[in-house]
C-alpha cells in the first residue's frame, strides 16, 4: 500500500472517527454532563471573532461546528496515515490521547475555555476517537476496489 493511498484511508477514517466521537459527546450532553461541544465553543468564537452570525440559527451553527469537526478530523486521520497505513489498537488510542493534550493544554487554554467538567468526557471521546480511526483504516485498507471498475454489482454480493 503506498503512503498516498494511507493517507486517504485516514482522511476517510477521520470522517468516520468524528462521528463516533460526536456521538459520544451527544450523549454525555443527554446525560447532563457537559453543556457545549468543543466544536460548537471554536465555531462561536470563530464566528464571533469574524464578525459573523451563522445562517439557520441554532441548526446552522450546529451544522458548522461539525463541518469544521470533521474537517479537523479528516486532517487528522490523514496525518496518521501518513505516518501508518494501519495503525494497531493501542496505537490509534494513543494518537487520540494526544490529540485531547493538545486540546487541553493548547487550544482551550488560548480559546480561554473555562472547564468546570467535561475533561473526562473528552478524554474518553478522544480515546474512542484513536481507537476507531485505527479500526476503520485497518477495514478500509482491507477492501480493495474490484478492477475492472464493475458496470453492474451481482445482487448476491452482501452489500451493506
Amino acid at each position: 500500500m503506498s503512503r498516498y493511498e494511507g493517507v486517504l484511508h485516514g482522511m476517510a477514517a477521520g470522517l468516520v472517527a468524528a462521528g463516533v466521537m460526536s456521538t459520544v459527546r451527544l450523549l454525555a450532553h443527554r446525560a447532563g454532563l457537559i453543556d457545549r461541544m468543543v466544536p460548537q465553543i471554536l465555531q462561536e468564537r470563530a464566528a464571533g471573532a469574524a464578525g459573523l452570525d451563522v445562517p439557520g440559527g441554532s441548526a446552522g451553527h450546529q451544522l458548522a461546528a461539525e463541518a469544521i469537526h470533521h474537517g479537523v478530523s479528516l486532517a487528522a486521520g490523514g496525518a496518521l496515515g501518513a505516518v501508518t497505513a494501519t495503525p494497531g489498537f493501542a496505537a490509534g488510542v494513543a494518537y487520540g490521547l494526544a490529540i485531547w493534550a493538545i486540546d487541553v493544554l493548547g487550544l482551550l487554554p488560548a480559546l480561554r475555555v473555562q472547564r468546570v467538567a467535561g475533561r473526562t468526557v473528552d478524554l474518553i471521546a478522544h480515546g474512542l476517537f484513536g481507537a476507531t480511526v485505527a479500526f476503520a483504516m485497518r477495514e478500509l485498507a482491507s477492501q480493495p476496489r474490484l478492477e475492472p471498475e464493475p458496470s453492474v454489482i451481482p445482487l448476491r454480493r452482501r452489500v451493506g
